[in-house]
């Protein structure tokens, strides 16, 4: 089975944050290294928001789509050639990722926060809605110990979870194709795992941590 000690977890994730700050992708040290359990990586981030409405032809034709930019025009094609649909960015959601250590699991567990612009927060129903389609079936099978809402156990207020249940089994399925038999540990196991349970939730890594 894989899973990382305290120690590896909190090197693995110092080493991260090395690389980070080198590729200026902003992960961050928080808490005390000294008290196991306590010590967590964090990153922010903003995705916007794109929201669409339809229009007949008519429309077009009328000039009333004067509101798209050239640039959305080129990158949006309409599923169907009578209507034209217009794409608004009109808010952002701002996700707050934690990457933890679980002491009772062994293995790093990924809490999150999100909210609109005007403060007002995603509820769980929002987050099941916005997994997306390559995971949402297998997530949306197991939802209640899938993605769900605990304490956070360093801050102990409310954060969503991708709950740590079976990462060691997956994990352990994981080869390299040049080293079938090498172990995870370290960063690899960090980065490894993140880019396994980060795309669920909209947390996607720079290619540029796997180049040396």
């Amino acid at each position: 089975m894989c899973y990382l000690t305290y120690k590896e977890f909190v090197d693995a994730c110092l080493e991260l944050i090395g690389r980070s700050q080198e590729i200026g992708d902003n992960w961050k040290a928080n808490g005390n290294v000294d008290v196991e359990g306590s010590f967590f990586i964090s990153k922010k981030r903003c995705i916007p928001e794109i929201h669409e409405t339809q229009n007949s032809t008519t429309d077009i034709m009328d000039g009333s789509n004067s509101k798209l930019s050239s640039t959305q025009n080129d990158y949006f094609e309409p599923d169907d050639p009578s209507c034209f649909y217009e794409y608004q960015q009109c808010d952002s959601i701002t996700y707050d990722y934690h990457v933890v250590y679980s002491i009772s699991h062994s293995v790093p567990v990924l809490y999150f926060n999100a909210w609109y612009m005007t403060g007002n927060s995603l509820k769980l129903e929002d987050m099941w809605s916005r997994i997306p389609p390559q995971f949402k079936e297998q997530v949306m099978l197991r939802k209640w110990e899938s993605l769900t809402q605990h304490d956070h156990p360093v801050l102990g207020v409310p954060y969503f979870q991708l709950h740590p249940c079976n990462t060691m089994k997956l994990m352990s399925q994981l080869k390299f194709e040049n080293e079938p038999s090498l172990e995870l540990k370290g960063k690899k196991y960090i980065l490894s795992w993140l880019s396994m349970f980060g795309p669920i939730v909209g947390l996607e890594l720079s290619n540029q941590y796997f180049t040396t």
